[in-house]
């Protein structure tokens, strides 16, 4: 027999959680009576919606299964009977039982003001003993309420954390976009041969950058990309000739060459919200903005404003265009995109 105790502090509200044996089983009629000494306080409208009554899945009490019977006023059917009164709860059994040799469970519940039970108030740690009875045996267990004159708590120790500011960002290419849970970090994007006047551009058959980023800080992130060209304008290079930046929509005409990147979507972040800042927000596909180089401010393509996390099956997708002129020479142009993130303090 036991009474777990959710607080054992003098003069602090706590629940109680009574287990023990029933050799004989409880029938039609039979009462289970639980007493708590004079000293415990029960709130002035203390009554069955604070009482629980568990039936066990055996008579091994700390291993049990238990599975909760109604509970109400009084005894009916199916329906268990529980009172208070004068520091004794009393639950009456009506057509339903507990089966002999199972362990019963009664909880004493605290749930706000006048359903509470007050632990009594002590000059010293003082033993106490909760009773409990049936039609057939009864017994008591002893509890003890701390007092120390050292710490109002005396059954607490107060734990603290402090959880530091977190970034991540995560960068793959796959064959199938970013909504999807598939990462296949290929680290390269090939826009294939580059035809004059004609926009090449990375697609759900080619390849997307994707990017997963979270970070918990209040005020949010920035995503930042930045060309790895010498120079304050990004580009694609092929030894000393170089397709430029693109400083317009490569799918205008009239527009002859260029090259940058645009990002379709956000996906659908688990936490917080993502946006895409101009000129990287176009809603056409092969409409870029223009990447700087390394002599130059990296260009900041998506931010939050607060915490947030992008999906797992779902993620940032950067589309890259590159666009050649009739005059581009041959060879194999080629860039490294860099991506950065920053929290925002």
């Amino acid at each position: 027999f036991s009474d777990r105790m959710s607080r054992i502090n003098e003069t602090t509200v706590s629940s109680h959680t009574i287990t023990f044996l029933s050799d004989s089983g409880i029938y039609k009629n039979d009462i289970i009576s639980v007493t708590l000494p004079v000293a415990f306080t029960f709130g002035g409208s203390y009554d069955f919606n604070d009482i629980q009554l568990q039936q066990g899945s055996s008579g091994a009490c700390d291993s049990a299964t238990y599975t909760a019977k109604t509970i109400g006023s009084a005894a009916s059917g199916s329906t268990w009977g529980a009172t208070y009164s004068s520091n004794k709860v009393s639950i009456i059994a009506d057509t339903d039982m507990i089966i002999p040799g199972r362990c019963i469970r009664v909880i004493l519940n605290t749930n706000g003001a006048g359903h509470t039970i007050t632990n009594p108030t002590v000059t010293s740690d003082t033993v106490y003993h909760v009773t409990t009875s049936t039609a057939s045996q009864s017994g008591d267990a002893a509890i003890i309420i701390l007092n120390d004159l050292g710490t109002p708590d005396s059954d607490q120790i107060q734990i603290s954390g402090t959880i530091d500011t977190t970034i991540s960002l995560d960068l793959d290419t796959v064959v199938t976009g970013c909504a999807n849970n598939t990462e296949t970090s290929l680290n390269a994007v090939d826009l294939g041969v580059l035809t004059p006047g004609t926009v090449s551009k990375s697609n759900a058959t080619i390849k997307y950058i994707c990017i997963d980023a979270s970070t918990n800080a209040g005020l949010g992130l920035n995503i930042f990309a930045r060309s790895s060209r010498s120079n304050a304008a990004g580009g694609l290079v092929s030894g000393g000739n170089v397709i430029t930046s693109a400083t317009a929509d490569l799918t205008l005409t009239g527009t002859t060459s260029g090259y940058g990147i645009r990002v379709s979507s956000v996906g659908t972040p688990s936490a917080g919200t993502l946006t895409i800042n101009s000129p990287f927000n176009s809603g056409t596909s092969g409409s870029v903005g223009a990447l700087p180089g390394i002599l130059t401010t990296a260009a900041q393509i998506v931010d939050s404003t607060g915490p947030v996390s992008t999906g797992a099956s779902s993620r940032i997708a950067v589309e890259v265009a590159a666009k050649a002129s009739n005059l581009t020479l041959p060879g194999t142009y080629s860039d490294i995109i860099s991506f950065t993130a920053l929290v925002n303090f």
